[in-house]
């Protein structure tokens, strides 16, 4: 056994260190001032983690990957294995989405073991590999894991393109309604957020200026879309002034008008959905905040639809958390997240 950090006052027990279904008795002896001494006890006991089965990811309709995990066993309150009996044990199943960047994506926590999930396109730093990992999760919270490399999954769509994205929204209706009438509210967040996913970063065409022509100067600078500066002269300045240029004015509109569309149906959705389950909170609550995350694309009446639904994930959160029944702190971090 090695203790790691001794300089710390965290005692670290180094991973794969203890032996499954064992008890161990812990002394940690510390030295007081003056010449004094104290010792802490410990009783461990190891459990014997879920083992047996497989994880199994493939393509479905609309871009979705159906997950499957077959024939995972566990013994439960009981001190040794027997497939016999560890097959009726209760399981739950954790799948998250993660990157170069150490960010999670939760996309499902329960019991089903086949579950449809909506999946990001890659990153660029992961080359558009995308990485998933299945944990399975027995009554002491504890769990073994599958990671699955699916390979790239491209956009489909040009980034900045609002022409592009536009399309890309429309594409996206056909699944998000589909789900929404059946009651599927976990697909509908999934879908509606990946919908979403390339709007946070759009810009527009748009030239504004924030001052009058008595205050500018015999030059100027304006900042394009992409983030250039272009020197302008009073003359050249004058012009923009007098024609400023809204860019697609009917593109932008339809893209303002789909993102309403998905903000009421979560609104709606976060009204809903089972209160029970983190998952599906987080879900909810990411996928408004993308769909709102743009602030030049956001209407009025969409962003007021995001702060009620918001509002009552927050109440059902609260409630899910004073019940301590899920295994990871970090989840409920990630939801908060996503309604503030």
């Amino acid at each position: 056994m090695a203790i790691i950090e001794l300089k710390t006052n965290a005692f670290v027990i180094k991973a794969n260190v203890l032996n499954a279904s064992a008890g161990y008795l812990i002394e940690a002896h510390m030295e007081l001032a003056p010449e004094g001494t104290s010792i802490g006890i410990w009783i461990v006991n190891t459990n014997i983690l879920p083992y047996g089965g497989s994880c199994e990811i493939e393509d479905a309709i609309w871009g979705e990957k159906k997950v499957t995990t077959n024939g995972w066993n566990d013994e439960g309150f009981r001190t040794s294995t027997d497939t016999s009996y560890d097959w009726k044990e209760q399981l739950n199943y954790r799948i998250v989405q993660t990157n170069a960047e150490g960010k999670e994506i939760l996309l499902y926590y329960g019991s089903e073991e086949e579950n449809y999930i909506k999946v990001k396109p890659g990153i660029d730093a992961d080359g558009y590999n995308v990485t998933i990992k299945i944990q399975i999760y027995d009554i002491f919270i504890d769990y073994t894991e599958c990671t699955k490399n699916i390979g790239q999954i491209l956009p489909d769509y040009t980034t900045s393109d609002q022409t592009s994205i536009s399309s890309f929204l429309h594409s996206s209706v056909e699944s998000v309604d589909y789900y929404w009438k059946t009651g599927n509210v976990k697909q509908v967040a999934m879908n509606a957020e990946v919908a979403g996913t390339p709007v946070t970063d759009l810009n527009t065409t748009t030239t504004i200026f924030d001052t009058e022509p008595a205050q500018w100067v015999n030059i100027g600078v304006e900042i394009l879309s992409d983030g250039r500066n272009v020197t302008k002269s009073f003359d050249e300045l004058w012009d923009m002034y007098q024609h400023p240029d809204y860019g697609d004015v009917i593109t932008q509109s339809d893209i303002i008008e789909q993102l309403t569309n998905f903000s009421t149906i979560l609104a709606e959705t976060s009204n809903i959905v089972d209160g029970t389950s983190t998952v599906n909170l987080d879900q909810v609550a990411n996928s408004i905040g993308t769909i709102i995350g743009n602030k030049l694309f956001t209407a009025n009446s969409s962003a007021s639809k995001a702060f009620d639904g918001n509002k009552g994930l927050l109440e059902k959160l609260k409630i899910l958390a004073d019940n301590e029944t899920y295994p990871k702190y970090e989840d409920y971090i990630s939801t908060c997240q996503g309604a503030s």
